[in-house]
């Protein structure tokens, strides 16, 4: 696993972290935001949120299948 982690890599871990973080105050605050949430899609919701689930499924089997394949 043990890798050197260079500062190209290292600056851009962190600019994915607080993208992510961005996106997740932004989302939080549309939900409150009563008009935005009036405006929710139902079906466009449910279909991201099947979407985020499968892929969050799929990276939990990825990692577990790497490392049955190590052992």
């Amino acid at each position: 696993m043990g890798g050197m982690i260079k500062d190209d890599d290292l600056g851009t871990a962190f600019a994915c972290v607080i993208c992510a973080g961005l996106a997740t105050c932004l989302g939080a605050m549309v939900v409150f935001y009563p008009p935005l949430v009036k405006l929710a899609n139902r079906k466009l919701l449910g279909a991201s949120l099947a979407f985020a689930a499968g892929v969050m499924i799929y990276v939990s089997f990825l990692d577990v299948f790497t490392k049955a394949l190590d052992a």
